[in-house]
């Protein structure tokens, strides 16, 4: 189906073969959508009077992979403004606004009748006298000064009143006289038609691809309209349930998170299970973007569920989350279990190094099997023939030997035997000892500086960490995933670093090569890697590994370290990364310690300076609680120490304060400076 908004410009009855809809305002292609349209014409739309047509509304169209052609009036204007983003653009006005030779909206105004006399024109736009002007001077029937001075009259003229018999009033009477014979071109009808043509000529409707960043809470709110929904008794449920999932997944992509394409249809397929419909789309009256919006939100929900555990420190488990869930239904009782993460053996790893080596020779043994049981069978029938049987599985062994040169039976002369016996030596060396080799070196001598080594290590790993440079800042990074053993590789291209030998001990994969050549980033598994720590000492470089690491895998999550500090903020807003500038981060803590040597860290949080700072409990202080101390003072505390070297992470609210007590607090520097005025005068 093809639908075309379309109103004064052409009249309906030209548009044969398209489901003709009014003039465009605010909704309507929103609701055409429900049509399920291959394609949409937008012509006409209205403005002023009512909201006009709104660009989201066809970008949730392109996103439905639905083609939308605009041209002749408010099409042509919105052409215009989305062409980049996939809205088509057709005719001669469309033209002179995205090249800019016309700016002005009002320029394709034009006052018209209502529905019931066929949106019939009653005034004239300007583009129309402004394209008749030309053709006009190019026929002769006016000169270049009077052509202008056409135009120039009619833009003076309120859209509302301007009309032909109007306009030619400037004209001098000769000009008037050739105008009578003039056959006047209708632009915006033109256009009109060839939007139409454009429409009619479309291809198959494209895959649906919702765009992202998704459409803003205002976007959403003005498309949702729950209506009738809200009188169902269990509307509050399906509305926890909606925000649940939302959040979730709202949630899921401030982490820097992406639904794959398999993910997503693993959600599709649990829908169409759970409302028994083959199409999504005609069940739910949904088109097919917001069908994708929705399986991509419902695969995010499933991501964050499925790996709890990680997205939270000290995230909780299945089997805790199982178990919580009992005791509130009242299905089971409260008992101790272990919950504690198992993690993987030292077997296991050595297990999956190994078939991953299987894999990556899976031809060599491949042939290994072909030469030995296909040779060996041949040499068993020809040997048979030759008048020297011997059993099949002699013949088999012999063939293995042959691999490697060494025959252990006494070939006759017979020449297809001994052929053969001349042919398995070298095409066991070509196909099949080279692999071996090649296996057995990876397989034990794991500790060596080999790319192929290295390469073959990594594909062992999944969301694991790459840090690019092994400096002092690339060794510090190491050192913190180190402790929360997290996977990772590391990329150096100078073997002098001193700090590689430490991080090889650590049995971490290390490759010496320039993380820019080409192929290094692929070695390094970043198909399936968590993250990329891009810490060397050139910003340049920097930038070049996350976009090359953004090539192979689009979605994922990049970390810049960055000397240029104005550089930072450009890359966080337009590259969707993670930058920092080590002086930026070192220059508020070093500027507190300065002013005073109980603050150990500080950084800032909204625009407001907090810092972490170390104090003595004494006099009045002792005996409040942590409660307290949050309540009345804002301060947080991370961690006390008693006098007794009892020591307390995270102390919980009712734990009291007594003297000489070591308290680890966070707070902002108000806060801060509030507190220790108080410890100062007690």
């Amino acid at each position: 189906m093809i639908v075309a908004f379309l109103g004064p410009s052409l009249p309906a009855a030209e548009a044969r073969g398209v489901t003709v809809l009014p003039p465009a305002r605010q909704g309507d292609l929103w609701r055409a959508l429900s049509l399920r349209p291959r394609s949409i014409a937008l012509i006409d739309g209205v403005f002023e009077s009512q909201p006009s047509v709104w660009h989201h509304e066809i970008l949730d169209a392109l996103d439905a992979g639905v083609a939308v052609f605009g041209g002749a009036s408010m099409g042509a204007l919105r052409a215009a403004e989305l062409h980049g983003r996939g809205m088509i653009g057709v005719g001669r006005i469309f033209r002179w606004y995205r090249d800019g030779e016309v700016i002005d909206d009002s320029e394709v105004a034009l006052l018209h009748a209502g529905a019931d006399h066929g949106f019939r024109p009653l005034t004239l736009p300007l583009v129309n006298v402004r394209w008749a002007a030309q053709e006009a001077v190019r026929a002769r029937v006016l000169r270049p000064g009077e052509a202008k001075a056409l135009v120039e009259h009619a833009a003076r003229i309120f859209y509302q009143e301007r009309s032909w018999p109007l306009l030619l009033q400037a004209l001098p009477a000769a000009a008037r006289e050739k105008w009578a014979r003039f056959r006047v071109p209708d632009l915006k009808a033109d256009d009109a038609r060839e939007t139409l043509q454009a429409a009619r000529a479309s291809a198959e409707p494209r895959a649906a691809a919702p765009r992202q960043p998704a459409p803003s809470s205002l976007v959403r709110r003005r498309r949702a309209s729950a209506g009738i929904l809200w009188r169902r008794p269990d509307a509050p449920a399906l509305v926890d349930a909606g925000l649940r999932r939302a959040l979730l997944a709202a949630w899921a992509r401030e982490q820097g998170l992406r639904a794959t394409p398999a993910e997503i249809g693993a959600a599709e397929k649990s829908w169409q299970s759970a409302l028994r419909a083959g199409d999504l789309g005609a069940a739910t009256g949904l088109d097919a973007a917001e069908v994708l919006r929705l399986c991509e939100a419902l695969a995010l929900e499933r991501l964050v569920l499925d790996h709890a555990q990680r997205f939270v420190n000290d995230g909780p488990s299945a089997d805790e989350a199982l178990l919580e869930e009992a005791r509130l239904r009242g299905l089971a009782s409260a008992r101790p279990m272990d919950l504690l993460p198992r993690r993987r053996s030292y077997f296991y790893a050595q297990a999956r190094y190994l078939w991953t080596l299987l894999k990556r020779f899976r031809f060599t043994f491949i042939m290994l099997v072909v030469v030995v049981l296909g040779g060996g069978t041949l040499l068993y029938v020809l040997l048979a023939r030759a008048g020297r049987p011997v059993g099949l599985g002699r013949a088999i062994v012999t063939a293995y030997f042959l691999l490697f040169a060494q025959p252990i039976i006494d070939i006759p002369d017979n020449g297809p035997v001994e052929i053969l016996a001349v042919l398995i030596p070298p095409l066991g060396i070509t196909t099949v000892a080279e692999g071996l080799v090649r296996f057995a070196y990876l397989f034990f001598a794991r500790e060596r500086n080999d790319k192929e080594w290295f390469s073959v290590l990594a594909q062992t790993l999944k969301d694991h960490v790459i840090i690019c440079g092994a400096g002092r800042v690339g060794f510090r990074v190491f050192e913190q995933l180190n402790k929360l053993e997290v996977p990772m590789v590391i990329i150096e291209r100078d073997e002098a670093k001193p700090f590689l030998a430490e991080i090889r001990a650590a049995g971490v994969p290390v490759l010496i090569e320039d993380v820019r050549s080409a192929g290094v980033l692929a070695r390094a598994n970043v198909a399936k890697a968590r993250s990329i720590v891009c810490a060397t000492d050139d910003d340049l470089a920097n930038l070049n590994i996350a976009l090359d690491a953004r090539k192979i895998r689009a979605h994922i999550r990049v970390v810049m370290r960055l000397f240029d500090d104005d550089l930072v903020e450009k890359t966080r807003v337009s590259f969707d990364a993670q930058a920092f500038s080590t002086s930026a981060l070192a220059g508020p803590a070093l500027a507190m310690a300065a002013l005073d040597p109980s603050i150990k860290n500080s950084f800032e949080v909204g625009g407001r300076l907090m810092v972490v700072a170390e104090l003595v409990m004494q006099g009045a202080m002792c005996g409040g609680s942590v409660a307290q101390l949050r309540d009345e003072s804002g301060v947080l505390v991370l961690h006390l120490v008693r006098t007794s070297g009892e020591t307390i992470f995270d102390p919980p609210g009712s734990c009291c304060f007594e003297q000489g007590d070591v308290v680890t607090l966070q707070a902002t520097l108000k806060a801060y400076q509030g507190l220790r005025e108080k410890l100062i005068a007690a």
